[in-house]
């Protein structure tokens, strides 16, 4: 419905902000990181976890050699246990990312709120919800502060 910028915090998420989410959101953070995927932060994380639990030295070159982007963190022997010690402790932390709206297509809501209507009553033109004919509402800064205005 809209645009976004997306930012990296400054602050990531601090061992004991980490200790207070749900259970359930800990658990799924753990089986994350432990997952196979090639994102550098998760690669690099398990490196350092796996590293960290054989007793030997995090440097650049020996998180190079263990990282992996196709294993998963079973497969290194690790288990979510590992995971959830090293975020707890701090000795790994979750960035946090913002998303700042920039600009919010109402036209486009609408329209796809009348889809949805038709589609109910399996009459729906998908051609009425065409990207090109959006009218964007545009977030414009000016010199008192930011003001939502229709462009």
């Amino acid at each position: 419905m809209g645009n976004y910028k997306l930012q990296k915090s400054e602050r990531p998420l601090a061992a004991e902000e980490f200790k207070a989410l749900h259970e359930q959101s800990r658990q799924q953070w753990a089986d994350v990181i432990l997952k196979a995927q090639p994102w550098h932060c998760y690669t690099s994380m398990r490196a350092r976890i796996w590293l960290r639990k054989n007793g030997l030295a995090i440097t650049e070159e020996a998180i190079e050699k263990v990282r992996r982007p196709k294993t998963a963190g079973k497969d290194m022997g690790l288990v979510p246990r590992d995971a959830l010690m090293a975020l707890d402790s701090g000795e790994e932390v979750l960035d946090v990312m913002s998303c700042t709206p920039v600009s919010y297509d109402a036209d486009f809501q609408a329209a796809l709120v009348v889809a949805y209507l038709r589609w109910e009553q399996e009459e729906v033109n998908f051609e009425d919800v065409q990207p090109a004919l959006r009218v964007a509402t545009v977030k414009k800064e000016d010199s008192e502060g930011s003001e939502w205005l229709n462009e």
